[in-house]
């Protein structure tokens, strides 16, 4: 909501943005006659997540080890 700079949007954002365009884009196809478009939109929907989830399953194998060793060092008082 702050953020001037857009190299500083988070991620989020933009896919945000995309799936509004995307939307924007079938509603106007759908509006305007002699325009005969199918746009996937269930299809757009399912590439995002798979773009959000992706690095997530791809990067936790690598790191729980460090995730679980912070888990137990917070966890030890004294």
């Amino acid at each position: 909501m702050f953020i001037n700079r857009q190299q500083l949007y988070p991620l989020q954002y933009y896919l945000y943005n995309m799936l509004a365009n995307v939307q924007f884009i079938a509603n106007q196809a759908n509006a305007s006659p002699g325009y005969n478009i199918n746009i996937p939109l269930e299809t757009t929907k399912m590439a995002t997540i798979c773009v959000t989830i992706g690095p997530i399953i791809l990067l936790y194998p690598f790191a729980q080890k460090y995730i679980t060793k912070g888990v137990i060092v917070g966890a030890v008082k004294g």
